[in-house]
């Protein structure tokens, strides 16, 4: 059944995988972005909204029937100052409630909210934790309590999946773009002492993650976004030489230089969780990429042309 679907950081890493899908799917795609501009996906409709001064455009939610609430502040885009941090909690937050009001004014009868989240959210440790980990005290956990605690007022009675989405392997953007890109100079290292633990997904299956739950009634409450196969960075750089046919420093890039350069920022890369997915497991998802090797094949592999 065609559903008419509003996307929040729709034009985002998985954002635009995702509209693809839903539109080959048949669905009616809308988009609510700051500028208003053209999608990049033909055929997804684009609304203004500005979460910071309260607007939005109340059509894009008429006769809505699933919202995917995926917009918020790039979390490593910038040092963790007190007023960046309110702003990457405030972007995440405040735009739950700008939709929630939104539905309510229009009457929309939207029955299932997807939501974001993190697994920034558990505690750090050595040991795997699926969705029944404990939550972590520190800021990112703190995003992501506040985030999903936001999404869950949205979805009021609604049916409410939430997806905990660990590293997104991308050219676009992410883990692997950054990693990649001091490869071209030479310089592919690891950070830190590469032993912390990265528990990825391929953006493919992240977009298409979200995209079966729609779909799927039975699927709803928490669900970890990563493939069952966590490594550790050391090990992703390795392989990532290895398909990107370049070498590998024989040392990491020290802590302390992080630290010195990014400070509080720098715990997203020099920290870590091993984090699987037990409910995704029972969904019948298949994933297209559910081996590291398979990812980073798909990931390197040259287009046509070039």
């Amino acid at each position: 059944m065609a559903e008419t679907i509003v996307v929040t950081g729709g034009t985002g890493l998985i954002g635009i995988p995702l509209c693809r899908l839903l539109i080959e799917a048949g669905h009616n795609v809308r988009c609510l972005t700051r500028s208003g501009k053209p999608h990049p996906v033909a055929g997804v409709q684009t609304f203004r909204w500005n979460v910071e001064e309260g607007q939005i455009d109340d059509a894009a939610l008429h006769e809505a029937t699933v919202v995917v609430h995926l917009a918020g502040e790039n979390i490593a885009g910038g040092r963790w100052t007190p007023a960046r941090k309110a702003q990457i909690l405030s972007s995440r937050t405040d735009a739950a409630h700008l939709l929630k009001a939104a539905i309510g004014r229009v009457s929309a009868p939207v029955h299932t909210v997807v939501g974001a989240s993190a697994i920034g959210f558990y505690n750090l440790s050595k040991r795997q934790v699926d969705e029944g980990g404990k939550a972590g005290a520190d800021f990112p956990a703190e995003v992501c309590i506040a985030w999903e605690q936001a999404t869950q007022a949205l979805a009021e009675g609604r049916r409410l999946v939430i997806f905990r989405i660990g590293n997104v392997l991308s050219r676009a953007g992410g883990v692997f773009q950054r990693l990649a890109q001091p490869f071209s100079f030479g310089l592919g290292a690891w950070l830190g002492s590469g032993l912390q633990p990265i528990s990825w997904i391929h953006v493919r299956d992240m977009a298409g993650l979200i995209a079966f739950a729609i779909g799927r009634p039975s699927m709803e409450g928490v669900y970890n976004g990563v493939a069952n196969e966590p490594v550790n960075l050391k090990f992703l750089v390795k392989q990532m030489g290895r398909y990107l046919h370049k070498p590998v420093m024989p040392i990491g890039v020290p802590g302390f230089v992080l630290e010195l350069a990014f400070g509080e920022m720098a715990q997203i890369v020099l920290t870590g969780n091993t984090v699987i997915s037990t409910r995704l497991q029972g969904t019948g998802y298949k994933f297209r990429y559910p081996h590291l090797y398979d990812a980073l094949a798909e990931l390197t592999r040259k287009k046509k042309g070039s």
